[in-house]
Parts: C-alpha cells; structure tokens; sequence
C-alpha cells in the first residue's frame, strides 16, 4: 500500500463503515444526552457491490403535487370519497398501473440508473489500544 495513504480510509472501508452503522437498532438503549467517545474498532469481513443496474423509479412522480392539482379540480365530497377509498385499504394495483401508464405518457420514462446494492457480512470488534 502507497504509505502516504496507510493511515488514510479508502472508499471501500467507508461504504464497509456505513453499511455495517447499527445504530436504528439500538438507540432505544441509549439514553438522551452527550457523551465523549474515544473507541478504536476493527472491523473486517467481506463487502460486496453490486453492479449497476436501470430501473423504474414510480417514486420520482411529485405524487403529493398530483394530488394538490387533482384535489383543487374537484368538489369537496369527491375529496372525501377519493380520500374514503384511498385509505380503507383497497386493492389498488390496477390503479397504480393506469396512474404509472398515465405518468409515463406525460413525462416519459422515468427509469434512472440505480447504484448495485451493496451487502456486507462485517465484524466489528473492540481494538487492544496497546497493539498499535
């Protein structure tokens, strides 16, 4: 390894940092406050990236924005009923598809090009400060 760069993280050991991150996990357990911090961890194991790959992001629609206009087009009680069917659970897939079929007639295609998952199998333990 370039010994200008031994003490430096590379990109990889911080994806393999951030992916192994517990803390929504765990702070249940740690109660409100400050605390200093001062840990030296090794963490090792195996990090792997997927490729990239191009999908369909459906999400990338400003639904709340169709929804304002569509909601401003209409009468308060087809509001209601609009609002009455949405949240009482319906099956709504034939729905999601005319709405998507329609969204993709305006805007075109709203596939992006997405960042390969990136899985880890990571160990993290507690370093001896004296080894180093």
């Amino acid at each position: 390894m370039d010994s200008e760069r031994e003490n430096e993280m590379r990109n990889f050991d911080l994806l393999a940092l951030s992916k192994f991150d517990k803390s929504k996990k765990i702070r249940g357990d740690v109660e409100p406050g400050e605390y200093t911090i001062d840990v030296i961890v090794r963490l090792h194991g195996e990090l792997r990236v997927g490729e990239d790959y191009d999908s369909e992001i459906v999400a990338s629609i400003p639904w709340q924005k169709v929804a304002a206009v569509l909601f401003d087009k209409v009468n308060d009680v087809t509001i209601e009923a609009v609002l009455s069917e949405a949240l009482g659970g319906i099956d709504d897939s034939r729905i999601k598809d005319q709405a998507d079929a329609a969204m993709l007639a305006l805007t075109g295609s709203t596939e992006k090009t997405c960042k390969g998952k990136v899985t880890q199998n990571l160990i993290v333990e507690l370093a001896d400060p004296r080894a180093l």
